[in-house]
């Protein structure tokens, strides 16, 4: 049988000292920071906006950590850079140690401590599904700040430094993370005074609106997945037609406005009009739905996929793989 020769006390308390005597293994600092910058802003010019230093001095400073691991860390596509293999693992690392010295160094200074995240997401969405779903997230997370923005597809992560997209479909991010959330519909809606004021049964509205009072979206060129009147009406509508001289708007949220307050009848999103609906201020007129070409979706960069706060965010609004 082998023997094993046990370590003295003397020997185990010499050995630890010369551990803890050895330098630690550190690329430079400056280094780490400008490669953590540009990994989230996906740009060089974008990290050096934010660093305060020129994009020529962020590409030297990748050049010399790449040096030191001896990993290229970085491809070119145009005018952006994205993580490599090498790259993504060592981000996690470093984003996580970066962030953990912000927020010792703040609760030393006697900070309190936020998260803050640049959430973006499409008109409509944002006022009638998104805001009351940040508001119970911020009751379980009363630190959690966010910027919020409402725009169209597609937005420019790098440039504006974006944490989280709610999209319609993730088509035009293929190299971001995508969380979809469920089929989303839409089915006919109205206010309950409208059809008091027109002097209608909820039964009897498909013959008795009149076409002046239907509510159109134009929803631009650039979509063409989205269900209209005339799509609902050829699969449900028993014969009846529409001609388009009602009302036209050009986004879901307009339409929803003017439903609320009685102007007409709409095809509305199920998603957008939860609220509405749960307190009565709109009503379903048919259950008979089409869904959307594409199903929502909660996007990111992948170099942001470790921060903590972001995944609880994720998750609380219900985003799940494809």
């Amino acid at each position: 049988m082998p023997c094993f020769n046990l370590l003295t006390t003397a020997e185990i308390f010499n050995l630890t000292k010369n551990y803890l005597a050895m330098p630690l293994t550190l690329p430079p600092l400056n280094a780490l920071r400008a490669f953590e910058c540009a990994a989230r802003h996906g740009s060089y010019v974008a990290a050096a906006k934010a660093l305060h230093i020129s994009a020529a001095a962020v590409s030297q400073h990748v050049r010399n950590l790449e040096g030191f691991l001896g990993k290229q860390l970085f491809t070119r596509h145009n005018n952006r850079v994205v993580l490599t293999d090498a790259g993504e693992e060592i981000f996690k690392t470093v984003h996580q140690a970066l962030e953990q010295i912000a927020v010792s160094t703040a609760r030393a200074m006697g900070r309190r401590v936020r998260s803050r995240l640049l959430i973006s997401v499409l008109p409509s969405l944002g006022e009638f599904w998104l805001i009351p779903r940040l508001q119970a997230f911020s009751e379980i997370y009363p630190d959690f700040r966010f910027e919020l923005r409402e725009e169209n597809d597609p937005v420019n992560f790098a440039r504006d430094d974006i944490d989280l997209r709610m999209a319609y479909g993730a088509n035009y991010y293929p190299e971001l993370t995508a969380h979809f959330l469920l089929q989303d519909e839409v089915v006919p809606m109205c206010a309950p005074a409208y059809l008091e004021r027109i002097q209608c049964k909820p039964e009897d509205w498909l013959q008795a609106i009149p076409d002046e009072d239907f509510i159109h979206i134009d929803w631009g060129p650039e979509f063409g997945s989205r269900p209209s009147w005339t799509d609902w009406l050829l699969r449900f509508g028993a014969g009846r037609s529409v001609q388009s001289v009602g009302h036209v708007v050009s986004h879901s949220g307009l339409a929803h406005e003017l439903a609320e307050r009685g102007i007409g009848v709409i095809l509305g999103q199920r998603l957008t009009a939860i609220e509405a609906l749960s307190q009565g201020r709109l009503i379903v007129l048919s259950d008979r739905g089409l869904p959307l070409g594409r199903r929502h979706a909660l996007v990111h960069p992948k170099a942001k996929a470790d921060k903590p706060m972001l995944q609880e965010l994720v998750r609380f609004l219900g985003g799940g793989p494809a």
